[in-house]
């Protein structure tokens, strides 16, 4: 877009509205999200997700271009005769230069800001969780496995299902030459001699085919012997770890069965990874007893020496240990409002963090690359089940809705591949399409969608509500990272 604004030279005569108007020739502000950090502005474009530090003349500039044009023409004239109109052209000419202020686009530009590509042929998959193992040592009050996949049954993968898995997730890869097993369950250790066999098997045969096999771990932490960290440390298995805080925070959530303490097992078991040198990462869960201490627990968890933390809210629409209402909501926001004061003001003081440890959306501020979709799931990612079912995701296995076919039969449905790429991408979610955060989100999970409204499109409120404000916050922590370049950089 050609820079215009030395064009026109504004005589102090007439209208200022109506010079502004000529000279950007029918001007827009671009979509965007503003918020307040301290003394400066972030101003976020929701399309391109760049970030910009704004002063409060700056905002208020960009707030009365955004208006109607009688606001706008009234607005602008006072921030003329406030700040002197010199002072404000330079500022509109600064952000005409950056995009912010541009050419109005047409209706239907406008909402083809960011298309969605689709490179990828339906039904290519390159990832999938096996449930090894519906059967687990813990007694999570949480459990969305144990509230609907098992129905108290304990049954183990056996070697053969896990071979055909492998040979499907081959088939179905396509030019694909990277593939991801992730072993999940239940608890996978239980049924650590068929996750050893899978992997020696997709190492076997990724070499026929030319594919590379990458493996990870979702565990509670507990079973970790010497025997199986030797064999993650030489298969190069990524290892997440599902603990909730410290110990009384991580016992309420995650007791032994009975109620006993599974927090010092785990403890202990880091240990065993740290001298092999082995990364773990941590899988909060923040449930209706834990929600008031989540800054807390992150710091706690930080100190234990895990190189990631991701957070996340136990989310359904009944039950005590969910977070359910406003009240939650409110307490949960603080939580994230203390969690980046810290930081930022960590940062600011020249502390260097590794981004990947902050448990806010920070990662996909930074990356600037847009989400249209919650997660891969039917996008080149699946669940398979100890039986070989297949399912769209690990949320969904175990409902006949979700099911698409099976690994020893060789049987997969592309009915939710097409539907997912046609319908759920954020461009064509009717709630989605004008929310600022879209680009963040994504829409939110498929699996969390259902529970609350039997639409996996439809994200509930309480979701939205939080996704929101930990954007919020990850746009403060992003500009105290912003002023300390080597900290940026991780």
């Amino acid at each position: 877009m050609p820079f215009i604004g030395n064009l026109i030279q504004y005589n102090g005569l007439g209208n200022y509205f109506d010079y502004i108007n000529m000279k950007y020739n029918d001007f827009s502000v671009t979509e965007h999200y503003i918020t307040r950090s301290k003394g400066d502005f972030i101003f976020m474009d929701v399309n391109t997700l760049d970030i910009y530090i704004l002063d409060e003349a700056e905002k208020n500039i960009i707030k009365a271009l955004n208006s109607n044009k009688c606001t706008a023409e009234k607005e602008l004239n006072v921030l003329a005769e406030e700040y002197g109109e010199s002072l404000v052209t330079g500022k509109i000419d600064e952000l005409f230069l950056n995009g912010i202020l541009r050419k109005r686009e047409t209706k239907d530009e406008n909402n083809t800001k960011n298309p969605v590509y689709d490179k990828d042929a339906l039904g290519v998959i390159n990832a999938i969780d096996i449930f090894i193992s519906e059967d687990c040592n813990l007694a999570c009050k949480y459990c969305f496995i144990r509230r609907g996949l098992s129905n108290g049954n304990k049954a183990l993968m056996e070697q053969v299902v896990g071979e055909r898995t492998v040979d499907f997730l081959i088939k179905r890869s396509g030019d694909k030459k990277d593939l991801f097993i992730c072993f999940f369950g239940g608890e996978p250790l239980i049924n650590f001699k068929v996750l050893k066999h899978i992997v020696t098997y997709a190492l076997d045969e990724g070499s026929k085919y030319n594919k590379r096999f990458h493996f990870s771990l979702t565990t509670n932490g507990t079973l970790l012997s010497d025997e199986i960290v030797d064999f993650i440390y030489k298969n190069q298995i990524k290892v997440l770890i599902s603990i909730d805080g410290d110990i009384h925070s991580h016992n309420r959530n995650r007791p032994l069965p009975g109620g006993g303490d599974s927090y010092t097992e785990i403890v202990n078991n880091l240990r065993k990874l740290d001298r092999r040198n082995i990364s773990y990462s941590a899988r909060a869960t923040v449930s209706s007893f834990t929600k008031s201490k989540i800054a807390e627990n992150y710091e706690h968890l930080t100190s234990l020496g895990f190189n990631k933390i991701h957070f996340e809210n136990a989310l359904a629409p009944i039950g005590q240990i969910f977070i359910t209402d406003k009240n939650d909501i409110i307490d949960i926001k603080k939580q994230y409002s203390l969690i980046s004061k810290k930081i930022s003001k960590n940062m600011r003081s020249g502390r260097s963090y590794n981004v990947e440890t902050i448990p806010l959306p920070l990662d996909r501020i930074i990356t600037k690359k847009s989400n249209f979709y919650s997660c891969t799931a039917g996008k080149g990612y699946v669940s398979v089940n100890v039986n070989g079912d297949i399912y769209l995701c690990h949320r969904f296995v175990g409902e006949k809705d979700f099911f698409l076919g099976n690994v020893i039969e060789d049987i997969y449905s592309l009915k939710w591949s097409e539907t997912i790429r046609n319908e759920t991408n954020v461009e064509n979610r009717k709630r989605c399409r004008k929310c600022w955060a879209r680009y963040i989100c994504g829409g939110g999970c498929y699996g969390i969608n259902y529970d609350f409204n039997k639409d996996i499109s439809l994200a509930p409120w309480i979701y939205c509500q939080l996704m929101k404000y930990s954007i919020k916050k990850a746009l403060c922590v992003y500009t105290s990272a912003a002023s300390q370049p080597e900290v940026a950089e991780q």
